[in-house]
C-alpha cells in the first residue's frame, strides 16, 4: 500500500493469501465497529497502476488487472463499493490493514487522525492503533493532531506541545510536566485544558516548572 492509501484492495489481498485466519480477524473487528456490514469482499475488476510519485511529472494511468473492495450489508444481501463509502470506513479499513500486516512498519506517521473521522470513531481508530503497539515490539507510532478530542484519549505523558520558536528551533513539552495540566487534570479532560489554556501557557508554564524542579 502507496503511503497515498493507493494499493488497499491488493493489500488485503495478500493478507487473504498470506493467512485466512488473519483476513477473518481484521474482518471481524472492522465488523464490530461498523456492525452494518456483513463482509468486506475483494472481486476482480479493472483497475489503474500505481502512479510515479514525481511532483514534477504528470501521472500517468495504465490499466491493469486489479481487485475492488465491495461491502456487503448485514441485512438485504446489497453490496456496494469502496467508492460510495465514507472516508471514515476507508481509513479505519486502512489502519486495521497495518495491523495486520504479515510485517508491520517500523514507523507509522499518522498526521491530524480525526479528518474524516466521526469523534466517536476516534475512540476505534485509536483502540486499533494501541493495538498495533502493543500486540508486537516492531512500530512507534508518530501522531499529530489539533483535536481536543483526540488528546482526550491519551494520558498526559503520552502527549507533547511542538512550538517553533523565532529562531526556527522547536520546543517540546510533554503534558505530564504541565502546571495546568496537573492542577485540573481531576475535574477537567485534557483536551478541555488545551482548549483553555492554549500553548502558549501550557508550554512556558512546563518550561517554568521544570526549571522549578531542578
Amino acid at each position: 500500500m502507496e503511503p497515498s492509501g493507493f494499493g488497499l484492495a491488493l493489500c488485503l489481498d495478500d493478507i487473504l493469501g498470506y493467512d485466512r485466519d488473519r483476513f477473518i480477524r481484521l474482518e471481524s473487528r472492522f465488523k464490530q465497529i461498523f456492525p452494518q456490514f456483513k463482509s468486506i469482499q475483494l472481486i476482480p475488476e479493472a483497475a489503474f497502476r500505481s502512479p510515479t510519485d514525481d511532483p514534477e511529472a504528470i501521472p500517468m494511468l495504465q490499466r491493469a488487472d486489479g481487485k475492488g473492495i465491495y461491502f456487503e450489508f448485514a441485512t438485504g444481501g446489497q453490496r456496494i463499493s469502496a467508492h460510495q463509502v465514507s472516508d471514515g470506513v476507508l481509513l479505519v479499513l486502512a489502519y486495521l490493514t497495518i495491523l495486520n500486516l504479515p510485517e508491520p512498519p517500523r514507523v507509522l506517521l499518522i498526521e491530524e487522525p480525526e479528518n474524516g473521522i466521526h469523534p466517536k470513531r476516534l475512540r476505534d481508530v485509536l483502540g486499533i492503533l494501541r493495538d498495533l503497539v502493543s500486540e508486537q515490539n516492531r512500530t512507534q507510532v508518530v501522531m499529530t493532531t489539533h483535536s481536543p478530542y483526540v488528546v482526550d484519549l491519551f494520558q498526559p505523558e503520552e502527549v507533547t506541545i511542538c512550538q517553533k520558536q523565532q529562531d526556527g528551533a522547536v520546543s517540546v513539552r510533554r503534558l505530564s510536566e504541565s502546571r495546568p495540566v496537573r492542577d485540573q487534570r481531576d475535574v477537567f479532560t485534557l483536551g478541555e485544558i488545551w482548549t483553555a489554556e492554549g500553548d502558549e501557557a501550557l508550554a512556558t508554564t512546563v518550561a517554568s516548572g521544570a526549571e522549578n524542579s531542578e
